[in-house]
């Protein structure tokens, strides 16, 4: 049986969630071993006050990610350097947010150069409120996920993509990359030599 495009975009869409899981719980317990992961979430975002957004796309994939937390979790994810007035900290707790789905989504992009997708990343975009409230997303494929180290220290992720008609994973077809996450190549300039 030859696979029809739903089938392809079923099976991205699920790598793209299984490269999510990993590098977010990757991520997470650097900070807190304790993070656990769980499908859905949308029923909890009405506790969550920070919002971050990043977009990704390459040809016949697009998609976004938005990361919904508490200020508390985000406050305790902050560097912290002496004491920082309100108005600093809420910035503060967007940037974090911010960089937070920025690394988790370089991670994901890292993963797919395996299937010989480089899709570009957006700069993030974060939001503080009293109340969160998300649209509903009119992208062709959604999943929520719960990542949880206690009751107040919860991280809510949606990720929406959208695949074009030409759409084919590639299994393995991709050059991998040179490094792994996380690691740091130098260079010497002077002599053209790794």
């Amino acid at each position: 049986m030859v696979p029809d495009r739903n089938d392809d975009a079923r099976a991205c869409f699920g790598v793209i969630q299984q490269y999510l899981i990993a590098g977010a719980l990757g991520l997470l317990r650097r900070w807190d071993q304790r993070f656990v992961w769980s499908p859905g979430g949308e029923h909890a975002v009405a506790g969550c006050t920070v919002m971050a957004a990043i977009e990704f796309g390459c040809e016949d994939v697009s998609g976004a990610l938005v990361l919904l937390a508490s200020q508390d979790l985000v406050s305790a994810m902050c560097p912290r350097s002496g004491r920082v007035d309100r108005d600093i900290e809420r910035e503060l707790l967007g940037d974090t947010l911010g960089e937070f789905a920025n690394m988790l989504l370089g991670r994901i992009k890292h993963r797919l150069v395996g299937h010989a997708l480089e899709p570009v990343l957006s700069t993030p975009t974060c939001v503080l409120a009293d109340e969160l409230v998300l649209p509903e997303a009119a992208d062709e494929l959604l999943a929520w996920h719960t990542f949880r180290a206690a009751r107040s220290r919860t991280l809510l992720v949606r990720c929406t993509t959208t695949l074009g008609a030409g759409f084919k994973l590639v299994v393995g077809g991709g050059e991998q990359p040179a490094l792994r996450e996380g690691e740091v190549m130098m260079f010497d300039l002077a002599e053209g030599k790794r």
